[in-house]
């Protein structure tokens, strides 16, 4: 929660300083619609508060390409959207999971022989991001529908992981273990940016942005990972779901700090 706090105040500080200028693209008397393409990198970081022991969480890189629009409604304010591919990404690494029994006992497991379980990913979004501009300042939402997802685990060791029937049994990840898409959620940001720009010419404008977004809703409606079915003799069985991380269909959001750049036709 810190590191969302301070990336958030940061673009506040660095986009309200000038919230009372006139960055001149309202210079002439009737203020005029813009539109052209939109290239942006972000960098985001899994904040989770997962249970687990000794985690490390990696800064991440993404990107988004699009079109945006600037349409005035005033001197000094606009509507400014965006649409376009948004991509998100994770790396986490972790020393316990989490494992739900067929019996319904939900309990965290640490690994043995020292090993790591590596859990990477990319989110994959159509986002359509409307904001509020005055002068400098934007703030707004940003809408994603999911496209396609990737989530792969590695582990770094031969381990075993004891379960709630005190028995010692091999624990195997699948190493895809993507979501389908009735398990991916609309993404739903909240998003405040600063605005500037740098060029201005006859035909258009060129400018920079930076933004600060975070998401509201968990991006996977499930946390499932690989059933393993162990055959108990008698026509009976046994089911233990593992799950990608603890409690990651409860907490799992990205946060993320972005770059952007646009030329923007006047029309």
């Amino acid at each position: 929660m810190k590191s969302i706090l301070a990336f958030l105040l940061a673009a506040i500080l660095a986009s309200g300083s000038a919230v009372a200028q006139d960055d001149g693209r309202y210079s002439s008397a009737v203020p005029k619609i813009q539109i052209g393409p939109l290239v942006s990198i972000n960098a985001t970081k899994n904040i989770a508060d997962y249970h687990v022991s000794g985690p490390e969480r990696a800064t991440t890189f993404g990107s988004l390409i699009g079109v945006a629009a600037d349409i005035p409604i005033g001197r000094n304010i606009s509507v400014m959207t965006s649409i376009g591919y948004y991509t998100l990404g994770f790396s986490d690494k972790n020393t316990r999971v989490d494992i739900t029994s067929g019996a319904g006992v939900d309990r965290d497991y640490d690994f043995t022989n020292q090993a790591t379980l590596t859990t990477e990913g990319s989110f994959n979004y159509l986002a359509i991001a409307p904001m509020l501009r005055y002068s400098n300042f934007c703030v707004g939402l940003s809408f994603g529908i999911p496209l396609t997802a990737k989530i792969t685990n590695s582990i770094d060791a031969f381990y075993y992981a004891e379960f709630p029937f005190g028995t010692d049994e091999k624990y195997i990840f699948r190493k895809d273990i993507s979501p389908p898409s009735s398990e991916r959620s609309l993404l739903i940001e909240g998003r405040i940016a600063g605005d500037w720009s740098l060029v201005e010419t006859p035909s258009g404008s060129l400018h920079i942005t930076v933004t600060a977004s975070y998401p509201f809703n968990t991006m996977t409606a499930s946390a499932k990972g690989e059933d393993i079915i162990t055959d108990l003799g008698n026509g009976q069985t046994r089911t233990t779901t593992t799950r990608l991380l603890p409690h990651l269909d409860d907490n799992f959001r990205l946060p993320s700090l972005q770059i952007g750049v646009a030329y923007l036709f006047s029309i």
